[in-house]
């Protein structure tokens, strides 16, 4: 699996990325799973905790500081997804009552990055399957929004598309978790699931399929 970590330590003003391979065998992963299993049963489930104090309290417990790529999902699973403001490149407003009583997918990506890419037919074919009477779609890019604009062109892309969105991620997310990652929101606004890091060839596609869709048919017959 691939990812991509911004590199924290740099004093570059340009978002300097290290792109990494994951093995799911290496035993720094293993030990990282440990670790997450025994954060998600202390924030897990704990809906009075907002995504940012717990995503604070990880980050504490985190006995391998500065190393964002220990620092699990888990540990923000049941939280309530973060609020805020901005508009799509088509003027369209995203905001609390755009997410209101919907099912939402939403992607953090850049262009530059070769798993984000390799799973946008994966989307798209979740939108295709669900439509948008019940669920939500964003992607929010770091990108300019005439790189986006650029991008669409030749990717179709059947998402709601937010550009600029440094401030979002750094701000409101405090995104510790790399490129691409996706955030799966229940009808109550919760955060069920977290992606991040995949493929960067067709399996990409397989995958993401593979990680959404039974979540949002339960989250679908549950209501």
């Amino acid at each position: 699996m691939y990812i991509y970590l911004p590199d924290i330590h740099s004093n570059n003003s340009f978002n300097i990325m290290r792109f990494i391979y994951v093995s799911p065998s290496c035993f720094l992963c293993n030990m990282a799973f440990v670790f997450s299993c025994v954060l998600m049963m202390q924030c897990r489930g704990n809906n009075q905790i907002d995504y940012a104090d717990a995503l604070k309290i990880c980050s504490e417990k985190n006995p391998a500081k500065g190393q964002t790529i220990f620092l699990p999902t888990d540990c923000v699973i049941g939280t309530r997804f973060p609020r805020f403001e901005c508009t799509t490149i088509s003027n369209k407003k995203i905001n609390e009552d755009y997410f209101k009583g919907k099912v939402s997918i939403v992607n953090f990506w850049f262009e530059g990055c070769a798993p984000c890419v390799a799973e946008v037919p994966g989307f798209n074919q979740l939108a295709h399957t669900y439509g948008k009477d019940k669920l939500r779609y964003v992607a929010i890019s770091t990108d300019r929004q005439e790189d986006v604009e650029a991008f669409l062109k030749n990717h179709d892309w059947d998402f709601d598309h937010v550009s600029d969105g440094k401030p979002i991620v750094t701000n409101v997310f405090h995104l510790p978790w790399g490129y691409p990652t996706t955030f799966l929101v229940d009808q109550e606004g919760i955060i069920t699931k977290i992606i991040n890091g995949g493929k960067t060839d067709s399996t990409a596609v397989a995958m993401i399929q593979a990680n959404l869709a039974p979540d949002i048919d339960r989250l679908l017959s549950e209501k």
